[in-house]
């Protein structure tokens, strides 16, 4: 099974790489969806793995209003 596969990569985060999406064959549309929260304006990449084995990447600026990520809860 040839497998396709997603990861989000958050800028100023305290983990950087928190998760990866293997999307398989038997999904009609590979499509992802997520909440994090993220610890103010930055800059938000995916990085995709296709099933051809080449790579491709998009990034977006995300901004921030209430940065949720704050000490002393």
């Amino acid at each position: 099974m040839k497998q396709r596969r997603v990861a989000p990569l958050w800028q100023f985060n305290p983990y950087f790489f928190m998760a990866t999406f293997f999307l398989g064959p038997h999904m009609s549309r590979a499509e992802v969806e997520s909440r994090v929260r993220l610890n103010g304006t930055q800059r938000v990449t995916a990085l995709a793995q296709l099933s051809d084995g080449s790579f491709w990447f998009d990034a977006a600026e995300i901004v921030v209003n209430e940065s949720a990520c704050l000490d002393g809860g």
